[in-house]
């Protein structure tokens, strides 16, 4: 359904220039990343804050979340937690930390430090693994190594507990030089990937049986820098963030963009939810120029209302 309408927007680009009707939502400095929890609650990352979308008299507004972090990555909702990386801009000896709070209804969260993300270089993409049981976080090098490091979460009478599990659960050994976005759908992880290499980015897919790696496919590659990714639609839909673009490469493996800088510093993409937002409305978090956080250019929270025509136009299979 919404998943269906994401595919779509895509397509229809190509054919009908500004067919996608792009509003803002709201100024957001570097806006980075987001989550709708399991009671819908809108929240999203940047790298100057962590804010939750709310309804205020008829107006979306962000309700600012004081975390004292330098910089807000990737966030998950886990087990009524709120889960988000807090990255430290200190060029030396960097002090990166996952950082959680307990969601209570109708209060602000507050954040505490969880764990600190030692031996990664710049944590960022989150997701949760199928069982529920564990967190993987991409550290992305863009220039260097990566890795997908997993975590085990524990929750017990004293709380939320989060315990390395494994650092390098997934690198070069899988084909994995420099992840940024993770998703899973079913037992499969969908990934963004840079190979620096070929100075390329590539949509991967891993597949796993019962949680060990088994093989990894390139389902797109291109010469630009791809950011965050979302299983959809029988497809994948990812971010194109240095050509502000949506991509969307259907089952059959045919691509699909949107048009050139239509959503500049293109970060993060997420169905939006009632009472927010409309149905087949794609939410989309635009970053814009790297530590530029007053030009016009990205810096907001987006929405796009997707049609049933698009869809088709893009080969999308959804329900």
């Amino acid at each position: 359904m919404k998943n269906m309408a994401i595919a779509t927007i895509v397509s229809s680009c190509l054919l009908m220039q500004g067919c996608l009707n792009k509003e803002r939502v709201a100024h957001m400095p570097e806006a980075e990343n987001q989550v709708i929890t399991e009671d819908g609650r809108h929240f999203v990352t940047s790298g100057k804050g962590l804010a939750e979308i709310k309804n205020q008299n008829g107006q979306l507004v962000l309700d600012y979340i004081d975390a004292g972090c330098d910089a807000y990555n990737g966030i998950v909702s886990f087990d009524s937690h709120l889960l988000v990386v807090c990255a430290d801009s200190a060029l030396i000896n960097a002090r990166h930390t996952l950082i959680s709070a307990q969601l209570e209804e109708n209060t602000k969260p507050e954040m505490t430090e969880l764990l600190e993300l030692s031996n990664m270089s710049l944590p960022n993409g989150m997701t949760l693994t199928p069982d529920n049981n564990a967190l993987l976080i991409a550290d992305y090098l863009l220039l260097g190594r990566g890795k997908v490091s997993k975590f085990d979460l524990i929750v017990n009478e004293a709380g939320l507990n989060a315990q390395i599990n494994d650092l390098n659960y997934l690198d070069i050994k899988q084909n994995v030089y420099s992840p940024n976005g993770l998703k899973f759908s079913g037992e499969d992880l969908y990934l963004t990937d840079f190979d620096y290499t070929s100075l390329s980015s590539r949509v991967m897919k891993i597949s796993f049986d019962s949680g060990q790696y088994l093989n990894s496919e390139v389902l797109y590659e291109k010469v630009t820098i791809l950011d965050d990714l979302l299983p959809t639609c029988g497809g994948v839909l990812t971010g194109d963030f240095l050509n502000g673009r949506l991509v969307f490469i259907n089952s059959e493996g045919k691509v699909h963009r949107s048009d050139y800088q239509e959503f500049p510093g293109l970060s993060s993409m997420i169905w939006g939810q009632s009472p927010l937002f409309d149905d087949n409305t794609l939410v989309i978090t635009e970053r814009g120029i790297i530590q530029d956080s007053i030009s016009p250019i990205g810096n907001q929270i987006s929405a796009v209302d997707i049609s049933n025509s698009t869809l088709q136009t893009v080969g999308a299979l959804c329900q």
